[in-house]
């Protein structure tokens, strides 16, 4: 159990910037390998990116007054809290790691 959130705590630390720090960062440690065996955790950390951000949109469609321009302003912040959160991982289609 405590593999499987390490490998967790490794997959959202690379994909976004929620921040894995201190002692728990020098718990999950890294390396290749590790990164590699992280892989399966992927999907769970888009799924709570994606989360976060619905549940944000949601409720903030929920508490704006009913406009033509409410989804928009919606669809704008909701875009800017995942970039928030994941440093543009996919709007800029490269991670911030790969750019030289």
């Amino acid at each position: 159990m405590l593999k499987f959130i390490r490998h967790y705590l490794l997959a959202l630390q690379f994909f976004t910037r929620v921040p894995v720090t201190g002692h728990l960062a020098d718990w999950v440690g890294f390396s290749p390998a590790m990164l590699r065996a992280s892989a399966a955790h992927f999907p769970g950390v888009g799924w709570l990116v994606g989360g976060v951000v619905a549940l944000f949109s949601g409720a903030l469609l929920a508490l704006l007054p009913v406009s033509a321009f409410s989804p928009l302003v919606v669809a704008v912040l909701g875009t800017v809290l995942s970039v928030l959160m994941t440093g543009a991982f996919h709007e800029d289609g490269k991670h911030r790691s790969s750019a030289r």
